[in-house]
């Protein structure tokens, strides 16, 4: 979303003179929840639905606006995979969209429902096996690759939605060339926007 340069910046860092804004704090709010509530438009035709949270961070503070999950079984187990859209701001302007993953698994435990959630991003064969998603040491251990597979593929899809809605109303797409050890990562801008490129497919493939 928006950075406003000054005519100095532009000057010190030979960036295109089109890049020149007067900052405008009720302008820049009014555009921040209108793309907002444009990705929420077109996610919700694709099955999300409307939320509001935020993530309590006090210098990148994150809004989550819409989200969407689909449940499978594991046995007689089931496992809900939730994708949330959400707006990151800027520690001093600007913001972004990204989206975030929750797995959360529930099996009947003799007469009560037990949860477990788990972090997507360390989420192994190892969980599966370890806390028995099938109820059965060895039908963990068999079918702990596939479900991670099944949960994989379920993401790609559903990231795959909030990006080409991300992709609309943006003002810049970027994509992550590297990441640190220490959290740190690396962005370029693309060349072309996703939409653009799922609309060309479409066209290919009619």
């Amino acid at each position: 979303m928006p950075v406003y340069y000054t005519q100095e910046e532009i000057d010190e860092r030979e960036l295109d003179q089109a890049l020149l804004g007067e900052f405008d704090e009720l302008g820049t709010e009014f555009n921040y929840d209108a793309d907002k509530n444009n990705v929420a438009y077109e996610l919700k035709a694709k099955g999300w639905h409307d939320i509001e949270e935020r993530d309590g961070d006090r210098s990148y503070p994150t809004t989550l606006f819409s989200a969407k999950t689909v449940s499978i079984n594991c046995g007689d187990n089931s496992i809900d995979i939730t994708i949330q859209a959400g707006c990151t701001s800027g520690y001093y302007e600007a913001a972004n969209f990204d989206w975030f993953v929750n797995i959360k698994t529930c099996r009947k435990v003799d007469y009560y429902y037990e949860t477990c959630d788990y972090d997507y991003n360390d989420l192994t064969a190892d969980d599966v096996i370890r806390d028995d998603w099938y109820d059965n040491k060895g039908l963990s251990k068999i079918h702990a690759a596939h479900i991670l597979r099944k949960i994989e593929s379920i993401i790609d899809d559903l990231k795959k939605e909030a990006e080409i809605a991300f992709s609309m109303y943006c003002d810049e797409e970027m994509y992550c060339t590297f990441r640190a050890f220490n959290g740190e990562a690396g962005y370029n801008r693309t060349g072309k926007r996703l939409w653009q490129e799922v609309e060309e497919q479409k066209k290919k493939t009619a």
